[in-house]
């Protein structure tokens, strides 16, 4: 699509200060509703403008679920996989969804999916991948074995980030211990994760320890909890 340049400096701040939102259809003819992702205009030298997604959201399934036995992305939920679960509710907060992890194991989910730049090397490999995968100023990241995640918490999540102005917010599950895998990222991160995964360091609660981090203390925390065994899954289940 091509944006004319537009000389004026008061049409320049009218699109600097709102935000567009652009309609954008579900490939595949997959039946989940697609929210439109927002866009946000910035002036660009020479005075033309550039059009930015401002929020992305990527669910990491490059896990080996060796624990559940099984792939626990692909466990039957609510009618559908945990996995397009939690990738619904994702869209729905961020305006987009990719999926992190292999293309040969869920290429036929209606999702683009994302692949490691440093394959098996943990969730931090994934958390790169999301963020050098594209421009999105704010990228909410979550693990494929959370359940108990909703569009309006992930919602919250990416208003206090975009609040805070940090590189990046991470929840606590509980008084000490943060949630990485429920988190949103600025794109500014991207420098740290590329360093520490050149120089072998592939611990996720070690990389984040670089970042200008804000953590937020929710009321209620359960949701957080990530799903590693079949214990864990029937007793979620079970509830």
């Amino acid at each position: 699509m091509f944006y004319p340049i537009i000389p004026s400096e008061i049409a320049y701040r009218a699109l600097e200060n709102h935000f567009f939102f652009l309609s954008v259809s579900q490939a595949c003819g997959a039946p989940h509703e697609l929210t439109a992702p927002r866009v946000r205009a910035r002036r660009c030298l020479g005075g033309c403008y550039d059009f930015r997604m401002s929020r992305a959201g990527f669910v990491l399934v490059g896990g080996r679920s060796s624990r559940m036995g099984c792939n626990k992305a692909l466990l039957s939920y609510r009618g559908a996989t945990l996995v397009e679960y939690i990738a619904s509710e994702v869209q729905s907060a961020a305006g987009s969804v990719s999926l992190v992890g292999s293309a040969d194991l869920y290429c036929r989910l209606p999702y683009p999916v994302v692949p490691d730049r440093f394959p098996n090397c943990g969730p931090a490999a994934g958390v790169h991948a999301a963020l050098a995968c594209g421009e999105a100023d704010w990228n909410l990241i979550v693990a494929c074995d959370m359940p108990g995640v909703t569009r309006d918490r992930l919602a919250r999540l990416l208003e206090e980030a975009e609040r805070r102005a940090r590189q990046a917010l991470i929840p606590l599950a509980d008084a000490r211990r943060p949630q990485p895998l429920c988190a949103v990222y600025h794109r500014d991160c991207l420098p740290v994760f590329e360093r520490a995964l050149r120089m072998g360091r592939y611990r996720l609660s070690s990389v984040i320890q670089e970042l200008d981090l804000a953590c937020l203390s929710p009321e209620e925390t359960a949701w957080l909890e990530n799903l590693n065994t079949p214990a864990d899954w029937a007793a979620h289940v079970g509830r």
